[in-house]
């Protein structure tokens, strides 16, 4: 028989289960009904050296919470390496929001992958004294002329991602801002803190007026966040939903629209995002939904929202988007997982940084032919495909030495696919089960620096994957070997067996099939 998976577990009683890898169906004339492929995930961090001189804020950038210079690559150098809070690519170049205590900024990278920096504005560096969130809301925009960013409540604006100049008409800076964006010529904030939100002066990012302010009245709750799609303003609050268009009046632009309300509030406005003509957000009862057609869509499972009710930082959840080899990923983040979503399939799996319960990155921006993830535990981070070496690693070693507060420069994440119970009332004999793996040639390194065969560790439970045993590991190979059949003989018998492998060594990984010869019942 052909061993059961899901994309992700489905509830308690399934342990289908996806760390590092995803589903993708084949076609119903394939040998196997699908396959499984390694996520993307080598680690490639983005360093630069600190200004030899420059102002305070400058320098606070490169400064750790106790004051001292933060120091990541295991030599002499110090690095720019301030949690990234937010990212984008505007008119090719690329800027983050940087913060870490109260040292907030925004910065700029080079476009080659040096360790440069090219260009900095030190705008907050403890300056700002009402930002007293550790943690703030970070937001970019794009406008015809501007890029806008928003370190809450400020915002700024510059028109090369350059030079930034704040925003600081009264008017707005008696309101303040949390989120930001650009519709029909206007530039549009929520209010922190309130139902409110706000606008600028037709085509302008300076002006502002005080009755230009509208409030989401359905329910009596505050706004969480807010994001535009098809000429319409969606407005995410506790308990409650609407949306908004723009009128063409010489008073406030903008009015609720005709039945553009919603029952249905939000649990994190940070996890409110677009992609493909879809807004995606975690709702207020934990279940993860599309906003497409004015209705509100569930594309959870039970046991996400199981996983993410249990999660007691549930509330700090953030979400972000990219696109990769023609997948449209959505990310729910938390500090103790990261469950993503692919709209490409309507498939979920899990991601996480090896050595820790979550993934490290919260926010991600498409940069020419990479995807480059702004790094929570403190840099910008790009992440090369699974199926590329490192730009260093050169005759069977590194040319450098590849460590980064303990995490090595391209550190392979590990893939772990959990298959469902095999169970049917009675008592199975597991005689034979065969995992046939595709491992493509000239892409395995390992944490010891040298070439080696892949292995697939096998685990096995037989209490319904409460805990499991190791079984003895099997090579995929040589390099440049494809299509290998992993046997493994006589694993005993079970009433409730779940099978688990892993693949621990950077290698572009493809699961073409498993199967299992068992006897003691039908199946």
């Amino acid at each position: 028989m052909r061993l059961p998976i899901t994309s992700h577990r489905s509830g308690t009683a399934s342990t289908g289960d996806l760390l590092n890898c995803y589903l993708e169906s084949m076609p119903q004339d394939a040998s196997a009904p699908y396959v499984i492929r390694r996520c993307p995930g080598m680690i490639s961090p983005w360093v630069a050296e600190p200004p030899e001189s420059g102002t305070t804020a400058e320098r606070n950038a490169y400064l750790d919470e106790a004051g001292n210079e933060r120091t990541g690559t295991g030599d002499s150098s110090h690095d720019f390496n301030s949690p990234i809070l937010a990212i984008t690519n505007y008119r090719g170049y690329l800027s983050g929001i940087y913060g870490d205590t109260h040292n907030f900024g925004i910065v700029n990278f080079d476009d080659d992958y040096a360790p440069n920096l090219t260009s900095f504005d030190g705008l907050m560096g403890g300056g700002e004294s009402d930002i007293l969130n550790p943690n703030p809301r970070a937001d970019f925009e794009q406008t015809p002329d501007y890029l806008i960013a928003v370190i809450e409540p400020h915002a700024y604006y510059s028109a090369n991602a350059s030079s930034w100049t704040k925003i600081s008409d009264s008017d707005f800076t008696s309101r303040g801002a949390a989120d930001v964006e650009f519709l029909d010529n206007f530039l549009i904030f929520r209010e922190p803190g309130s139902a409110r939100f706000f606008a600028s002066d037709i085509g302008s990012v300076t002006d502002y007026s005080a009755l230009n302010f509208g409030t989401a009245e359905a329910d009596p709750d505050n706004l969480v966040g807010m994001k535009s799609d098809r000429a319409q303003l969606w407005l995410f609050g506790e308990s409650s939903i609407e949306s908004w268009d723009t009128t063409g009046g010489s008073d406030f632009p903008f009015r609720r629209t005709i039945n553009g309300a919603i029952t249905k509030g939000c649990l994190s406005g940070r996890t409110v995002q677009r992609l493909d003509d879809v807004i995606l957000f975690l709702a207020d009862d934990f279940t993860v939904r599309a906003l497409q057609g004015g209705v509100a869509n569930r594309i959870s499972n039970f046991g996400i929202e199981q996983s993410l009710q249990a999660d007691t930082s549930v509330k700090l959840s953030e979400g972000f988007t990219w696109s990769y080899q023609g997948h449209n990923y959505y990310a729910i983040w938390t500090p103790n997982q990261c469950h993503v979503y692919d709209l490409s399939t309507g498939s979920w799996h899990r991601r996480q940084t090896l050595g820790r319960d979550t993934w490290r990155f919260t926010s991600a921006a498409q940069y020419y032919n990479d995807v480059v993830f702004g790094d929570r535990l403190g840099a910008l981070t790009v992440t090369l495909g699974s199926d590329s070496l490192p730009p260093n690693y050169q005759g069977g070693k590194f040319s450098e030495e590849p460590s980064y507060y303990g995490l090595e420069l391209h550190q392979p994440q590990r893939m772990e696919w959990t298959y469902q119970p095999i169970r049917n009332g009675q008592r199975m004999y597991h005689k034979r089960l065969e995992i046939i793996v595709d491992v493509e040639p000239g892409t395995v390194a390992t944490s010891t620096h040298a070439r080696r065969e892949p292995m697939v560790t096998l685990e096995s439970s037989d209490d319904g994957g409460v805990t499991f045993q190791p079984l003895a590991q099997r090579s995929m190979g040589a390099v440049g070997d494809r299509y290998q059949r992993l046997v493994w003989h006589n694993l005993g018998s079970s009433y409730n067996r779940v099978y688990r492998a892993s693949v621990s060594e950077a290698a572009k990984v493809e699961v073409v099939d498993t199967t299992l010869d068992a006897v003691g019942g039908s199946v």
